[in-house]
């Protein structure tokens, strides 16, 4: 009896982590295959993890409470096998990061590939940074490796859509939105659809709390800014 009740506990439990906790609406997230987007994690094995983001060839961005898991970066993941051609090790002492409620990032650089000696960024390009501010309602979209009940495509990379959404409380250094994550998904950047730039970067979930899910303003947050271009000068 013991046993029994043990088991359902834990499947209890199994589902409650993986249950969506900022789906906005309806799950709509698609797989994709962005290779620009990877997942950093503590060990290669493991699924999960946080997802970064390139900004250079060897400087990327994710949140700051996603620090334990900056040790390697996996880049074309989403045919399930581990090729150490695209698996990257984090330069530690690169590592800028600010982890509390208001300030939430990181900014660190990749080393070169062990096999090809390449940066991360020479294969896969990477994305640009504007520090001009949205509109409300502007269409934005979040690649990232969120956790899924759909077993096939979770901690896998999906592609979500959605807008910049007006926050309960204004803070200059904070962006809302509307557009689905899940655990996995911090760190994630928030892409404009319109100029395909990075304005900041997805941290906490709130759809599910009745207002939207917010990260950071890359534009009004001095030392992130200030990380970001010590970064990518490396």
């Amino acid at each position: 009896m013991k046993i029994a009740i043990l088991t359902i506990l834990l499947l209890l439990s199994s589902l409650s982590n993986a249950s969506p906790k900022s789906l906005c609406e309806e799950d709509d997230r698609e797989l994709s295959y962005n290779n620009k987007v990877g997942k950093v994690v503590k060990k290669l094995s493991d699924p999960n993890g946080c997802t970064v983001t390139l900004i250079s060839d060897s400087c990327a961005i994710t949140a700051g409470h996603c620090i334990d898991y900056l040790r390697y970066v996996k880049f074309e993941l989403n045919d399930g096998k581990i090729d150490p051609h695209n698996v990257y090790e984090v330069d530690q002492s690169s590592i800028r990061f600010s982890n509390n409620f208001t300030f939430d990032w990181a900014v660190f650089n990749i080393k070169r590939n062990a096999h090809t000696n390449k940066l991360p960024g020479e294969v896969y390009g990477h994305y640009h940074i504007s520090h001009e501010r949205p509109s409300l309602y502007e269409p934005a979209v979040i690649t990232s490796f969120g956790n899924d009940t759909r077993i096939e495509r979770n901690y896998l990379q999906q592609v979500a859509f959605g807008e910049i959404m007006p926050g309960k409380v204004r803070r200059k250094a904070t962006v809302f939105h509307n557009i689905d994550t899940t655990g996995g998904s911090s760190g994630a950047a928030i892409i404009l659809l319109k100029t395909n730039k990075i304005i900041g970067v997805h941290s906490k979930g709130g759809c599910d709390k009745g207002f939207a899910n917010f990260g950071n303003f890359i534009g009004e947050v001095p030392e992130f800014k200030q990380a970001i271009q010590y970064c990518i000068s490396q």
